[in-house]
């Protein structure tokens, strides 16, 4: 692997788990969406093929611990208003069994493994469900929702994933050169669509760039409106 190939792993290294956590960011652009997804399921394969489990599973867990992180900060925006709702429900069992639900502490939360947290937040979006219009009144529209959903959805799917990768990643070298390259392919797709977010969210945009240019090589040439000159195939 030549230092412009480490470049372009490094890179990869940022921009995957920035997709993942930036996803809720993604919805208001569908094309985003779906090339974000083709360029994590590209830098997988690439991976894979470089074989390297102790190094992809100590950065995954670094990301997943981030992520969850995001989340344990972000909950209380839930947790406060379906509390509020609890003491005003008309019925006292049913006030109470949402209340006991709601009422879990930060340090509760933080002695959760990943899995048991996981479940314990999908109950939590499950009231949502249930409770949509009384949390209205307390501020939880379906913009926060969004946001909580976003990055809890970006932390469930990281559960988990260390032991798989400690299976899967015995890949071999010889198909790295093609699987980098249509990887790169892949990042000049999103590169174009991530380009509606200059207006749409300037910081996510901002931010995507920055993770674009770690190793300074997006894959060779110069870049032009956050995009890249893509090599020949």
């Amino acid at each position: 692997m030549d230092k412009e190939q480490k470049n372009q792993y490094r890179m990869g290294g940022q921009v995957t788990p920035f997709l993942t956590a930036q996803a809720g960011r993604l919805a208001p652009s569908p094309a985003a969406v779906a090339e974000a997804a083709d360029v994590q399921a590209a830098y997988a394969k690439v991976q894979a093929s470089f074989g390297q489990g102790t190094l992809s599973t100590t950065a995954n867990t670094g990301t997943a611990g981030t992520l969850q992180a995001t989340v344990l900060k972000v909950l209380p925006a839930l947790l406060g208003p379906l509390r509020s709702v609890a003491r005003k429900l008309p019925d006292a069992t049913e006030s109470a069994a949402l209340l006991a639900r709601a009422t879990i502490t930060a340090k509760q939360l933080d002695k959760l493994r990943p899995g048991p947290l996981r479940d314990v937040v999908r109950h939590l979006l499950y009231d949502v469900i249930t409770y949509q219009t009384p949390l209205q009144h307390y501020g939880y529209t379906a913009a926060v929702h969004a946001v909580i959903t976003g990055h809890f959805d970006a932390f469930a799917k990281t559960v988990g994933t260390t032991r798989t990768l400690i299976t899967t990643s015995k890949g071999t070298h010889a198909s790295t050169d093609d699987l980098l390259l249509d990887f790169m392919k892949q990042c000049y797709e999103l590169d174009d669509a991530m380009n509606v977010f200059r207006v749409l969210d300037e910081d996510l945009h901002r931010d995507y760039l920055a993770a674009r240019r770690v190793g300074k090589s997006g894959g060779g040439g110069k870049k032009k409106d956050g995009g890249g000159t893509p090599p020949k195939a």
